[in-house]
């Protein structure tokens, strides 16, 4: 990597359209294939090692200098300014637990990135907490812009709950904007309950099925009892 920034051509593809021009803000500049930035990047998203940490340390303050801009990419058969960090990279970078990288993934996002990257796993509770600090900033700055971008308001307020539920901070101007046009519902143990009809009152209802039959003396004429409840039919003939 030293070698290359000196400007010595290090790396010999044929493919030129997968090379990029890189220039740092120091002045320092080199040329490289795009899969080998990411690899670079890639690596560094795995922390520092348990053992000696010095090279990890030493190639991010190459990529990603403390209080300085990113370096620059540009396609070598075009010069047109190339995508150093895609979507997918930078959501790998704000899931590691580097935090100069997930700073630098959440720098100059857009309010539809902002809403992707709130909605994956796997995010660290601290990286939660600076993606929600940037949506609180992002309803201050263009608030129409961000609820255009909303799907579901319903959903992404729970989400935000959840969220503050696993410890994560912020949110709170994110999560008032998704509920100032909610329909309020009410709370279920205060909803009156309705009574069903075949509801009975505790007590009554073996009381009534008692009530239904007379009760039988065992001394009693039980053949004059059954004539008085089935009394006979007179004979036809």
């Amino acid at each position: 990597m030293l070698q290359a920034k000196d400007g010595e051509e290090v790396y010999n593809w044929s493919e030129a359209q997968d090379q990029v021009f890189l220039r740092w803000s120091g002045g320092e500049t080199a040329t490289m294939h795009i899969l080998v930035v990411h690899a670079m990047v890639i690596l560094l998203t795995l922390g520092p090692p348990q053992a000696d940490d010095s090279d990890f340390y030493a190639l991010l303050d190459i990529w990603f200098p403390e209080k300085k801009s990113l370096p620059t990419a540009f396609l070598v058969d075009t010069s047109e300014e190339a995508l150093l960090l895609p979507d997918w990279l930078k959501l790998r970078m704000i899931r590691s637990e580097v935090p100069r990288l997930v700073d630098a993934a959440l720098h100059d996002l857009e309010p539809q990135q902002l809403l992707l990257f709130v909605q994956s796993f796997g995010i660290p509770v601290s990286s939660m907490s600076k993606l929600l600090q940037y949506l609180d900033q992002t309803v201050s700055h263009d608030p129409q812009t961000l609820e255009q971008n909303i799907m579901d308001k319903n959903y992404m307020a729970h989400l935000v709950e959840v969220q503050h539920e696993r410890g994560a901070t912020g949110g709170q101007t994110f999560h008032a904007l998704l509920t100032a046009s909610l329909p309020s519902h009410p709370d279920s143990d205060d909803a009156p309950r309705i009574k069903s009809s075949l509801e009975v009152p505790e007590g009554q209802g073996r009381s009534r099925t008692l009530a239904q039959f007379p009760v039988v003396d065992p001394e009693a004429d039980l053949a004059g009892i059954l004539l008085q409840l089935f009394p006979l039919a007179p004979d036809p003939r």
